[in-house]
């Protein structure tokens, strides 16, 4: 099946099969962003942890499954390419 025979009106999700912590990818940026921006290191004491949100951050994920089985669509470098190479 070619991907240009999605169904009209059908919900795709597209995901990079690489999960991630949101708190561990947060850390990444600061990380980067104190090599870019060395003036404001560490870019990490500008993380803040709210109340109101115990325990909703700690991870976001989609299945794609769907989307990799009807349009035989697959992110590209899924397994030798980690996130913190690009």
């Amino acid at each position: 099946m070619a991907p240009t025979s999605a169904t009209v009106g059908e919900t795709y999700n597209v995901g990079g099969c690489n999960e991630w912590r949101n708190v561990d990818i947060v850390a990444l940026i600061c990380t980067l962003m104190d090599r870019l921006r060395p003036d404001g290191a560490p870019h990490a004491r500008l993380v803040k942890f709210v109340a109101d949100r115990p325990g909703h951050d700690w991870r976001y994920a989609i299945d794609a499954s769907k989307t990799m089985r009807e349009l035989q669509w697959r992110p590209i470098g899924v397994r030798s390419r980690a996130l913190k190479q690009g």
